[in-house]
């Protein structure tokens, strides 16, 4: 399936692929059944998401182990949009966490603030980066000799 629009395709889909997964022993049939699905989705073309070795499903019993089930797949027109993709969540209570795929165009990204030259009094500048000194850090660190140790002095 093939489509111009941005289109996501998520789910449980109990595939186990070494793009998901590198460190898996694979069977045989795992691998077949995997590698025909994920070859007809890039064929599409759809990209995954998944980031290797994220887990998305945890077993409630201690013998089996952790893998990941849940897939994500853009479309190119949608893949330009994809900001991120990750399982930051507790678990609902399933064996499966809850994904958060952010989507934000690239056009709204903004860019770091610079300073703007015409405005900008270099003399200022060049004696605050020449008089700039780090102190040494406190020999016991706690978190007020922290907060005393990064904060600096304002310049008058």
């Amino acid at each position: 399936m093939s489509v111009s629009y941005p289109h996501l395709i998520v789910g449980d889909f109990n595939l186990y692929h070494p793009l998901t997964d590198p460190l898996r022993s694979l069977s045989n049939k795992e691998y077949t059944l995997s590698a025909l699905y994920l070859e007809s989705t890039f064929d599409a073309p759809y990209h995954l998401l998944n980031i290797p070795r994220i887990y998305t499903r945890f077993p409630f019993d201690p013998i089996s182990r952790s893998s990941v089930l849940d897939l994500a797949f853009p479309n190119t027109a949608l893949s330009l949009f994809v900001f991120s993709w990750d399982p930051p969540l507790p678990s609902t209570g399933s064996d499966h966490v809850p994904i958060n795929v952010t989507l934000q165009p690239r056009a709204i990204k903004l860019r770091p603030h610079t300073p703007h030259g015409a405005v900008l009094n270099g003399t200022a500048v060049k004696d605050a980066v020449v008089d700039f000194t780090i102190r040494p850090c406190p020999t016991r660190v706690t978190a007020n000799a922290l907060a005393r140790w990064v904060t600096y002095p304002q310049p008058s």
